[in-house]
């Protein structure tokens, strides 16, 4: 038996289509992927109910309320010293105000991050005990 070589037409249509190794796209170089820092889909649905999203390692503030009363820069730079100090102090204690709710933010993932290790904690201990029940079970 003669193996005959497939012929690759000029026009490729739906009909007469056939997968050859060059229509396939290879990987080159070393994978970027990191060994064991994988989740679950329980870790992600109990990360995502609780508002922790792996992806996103900080949570961002935004200054939602803009007006017309928000400080042009060109207008400041050409104001008086006292004027640029004002919008400064203002300015400053938006900043920590800012720095307050995203300390506060990190405390409470802090926490509930916390309550989940010792919440699957418990849950692997229990498991543990129960298996162990039922070895020293099946062993008398």
């Amino acid at each position: 038996m003669s193996t005959k070589k497939v012929k690759i037409p000029s026009i490729r249509t739906r009909g007469n289509f056939v997968l050859h190794s060059d229509d396939v796209e290879h990987s080159k170089g070393q994978s970027l992927t990191i060994q064991g820092e994988s989740f679950s889909i329980q870790d992600l649905i109990k990360k995502y109910a609780g508002g922790i999203h792996p992806e996103v390692q900080r949570k961002e503030y935004f200054d939602d309320d803009v007006t017309h009363d928000d400080y042009d820069m060109e207008e400041l730079r050409n104001a008086d010293l006292v004027d640029q100090q004002e919008v400064l102090k203002k300015q400053s204690d938006k900043q920590k105000l800012f720095k307050e709710q995203e300390e506060k933010a990190l405390k409470e993932r802090q926490e509930y991050e916390a309550k989940v290790k010792a919440e699957s904690a418990g849950e692997l201990a229990k498991l543990k005990a129960e298996t162990e029940e039922q070895s020293s079970a099946k062993e008398e």
